[in-house]
């Protein structure tokens, strides 16, 4: 046994679970960021920010941290106003091709059923997500297309969950 034992740091491309269940057995202390977002499991924490912690990086940026027996949940300024962007960039892009194909559609030029379909897979192909942001009705004629934006709930911009061993 080693008489002083490193923190491995991991990034979510390699915590995997068989690899935390491998430190785990192997007693390394860890720090990782959960490959799986996590968010939503610490929905209350996030919501209310109750006994978040902030502090400032090297950046000058702010960072909002909690912590708790297994976990540091995280709330960073910088980061939500990143994904905020590409969450936006992603509907605006999705809603103009959906507004595309709809006067595809109105027109009476885009009659066929299966290129329509087709059509709607690759937009949806495109946006990741596509059903938890967005609402499509097609009539059952295939004459009339309409969408719209759902309030997205389980949205939390610039939230993260670390995970490490308990060890402090």
């Amino acid at each position: 046994e080693l008489p002083i034992r490193p923190i491995l740091a991991m990034d979510r491309g390699i915590a995997t679970k068989e690899n935390i269940e491998f430190l785990r057995q192997h007693k390394f202390p860890f720090t990782v960021i959960e490959r799986a977002d996590k968010t939503h499991e610490f929905r209350d924490h996030f919501e209310k920010m109750e006994g978040f912690k902030a502090i400032t990086d090297s950046k000058g940026q702010k960072i909002h941290l909690k912590k708790l027996e297994n976990q540091v949940l995280c709330v960073s300024e910088s980061r939500a106003e990143k994904e905020q962007a590409m969450h936006d960039k992603k509907v605006t892009r999705t809603q103009s091709e959906l507004e595309a194909l709809g006067k595809s559609i109105a027109s009476g030029r885009l009659k066929d059923r299966d290129t329509i379909r087709e059509r709607i897979g690759k937009i949806k192909g495109k946006c990741s997500a596509f059903d938890k942001l967005f609402e499509l009705k097609i009539s059952e004629d295939y004459k009339n297309m309409t969408y719209k934006i759902k309030p997205d709930t389980d949205f939390y911009v610039g939230c993260y969950v670390i995970e490490h061993d308990g060890v402090d």
